[in-house]
């Protein structure tokens, strides 16, 4: 489904252009020079929890990890602001 959103919506030639420009694994995160979070669920069905030891180290980088939260979950209620909107609203409190 993804690839034909990607190929009918997108400028992106291809499925694996469009996923490498948002990859952060490797050596991406190697230059960051700012302060910068990495929430992640241990229960994403799309991102393994594994994958974090494919971020490169950075002192700039910290990493959040929670047992439950799913793929863009993190969902608390029907309403208000998730833990996900809490904890980005968090990470500007205390750096600004």
């Amino acid at each position: 489904m993804t690839d034909g959103l990607v190929r009918q919506f997108t400028d992106f030639k291809s499925l694996g252009d469009y996923l490498n420009g948002y990859t952060i694994t490797g050596s991406r995160l190697a230059t960051l020079r700012f302060p910068a979070s990495v929430l992640l669920a241990e229960d994403d069905p799309m991102i393994p929890a594994g994958d974090l030891a494919r971020l490169a180290p950075s002192p700039y980088l910290g990493v959040v990890r929670t047992r439950h939260g799913g793929h863009c979950g993190f969902v608390d209620g029907l309403n208000g602001p998730s833990f996900a909107d809490r904890f980005v609203v968090a990470q500007f409190d205390g750096r600004y």
